[in-house]
This record gives C-alpha cells, structure tokens and sequence, in this order.
C-alpha cells in the first residue's frame, strides 16, 4: 500500500497505511499538529472508561462496533475529562460488547 501526501488549498493530511491497534499518527492541519489516537476496549457491565492523558474539552470521539456480548445497546459517549479521558456507555446495562474508538484534536 503506499504512502504519502494529500494536499488541498491550506490542509495536508498524511496518508498511511493500515495502523495497528493504539498506534498514534501525526496529521498536519494548517500548520497544527494532531494526534489520533485509535484502540479497542470492552464494556463491562454497560461500561468502559478510556485512559487518554491527551484528551481535551475539543477532542472528538468516534465509537465502532466491533463484537457483540451480552444484551447489546447502543454506544455512546457519556463524558470526557481533560487530561484524564473518556467514559463510553451503552443503553444496555448488561452489554459487554467489545468496541473500537479514534479520538482526535
């Protein structure tokens, strides 16, 4: 798979190929450096809380499906604390689902 640069007026983004699982890619956005943050996690009775030392009152959260367990509802992100992380719930209080997230800046 190759690699490079996007570039579109003002924004270049970089272009890698598949990354693993928690690994950290640096984008370029008019001229701001942005770390994106991937991983896997698994609720534990409708829960999962996310240790992100970089999360921030701006970060954006995306939540994916990945393995159905238990009685599966529907993922949400219930709050964020700068500096410490995420908390991610389900509408099911007996889901044990296993999830992956992309937070970004």
């Amino acid at each position: 798979m190759a690699t490079g640069t996007i570039k579109t007026g003002q924004v270049e983004i970089g272009v890698a190929p598949f990354l693993p699982q928690h690994a950290v890619r640096k984008q370029d956005i008019d001229g701001k450096s942005n770390l994106v943050r991937f991983g896997d996690a698994t609720l534990v009775a409708g829960v999962a809380t996310i240790v992100d030392a970089d999360t921030t009152v701006d970060t954006a959260i995306r939540l994916l499906g990945k393995t159905p367990g238990g009685t599966v509802g529907a993922l949400f992100l219930f709050s964020k604390t700068a500096g410490v992380g995420f908390v991610v719930k389900s509408t099911s209080a007996t889901d044990t689902s296993t999830f992956t997230y992309e937070a970004w800046e």
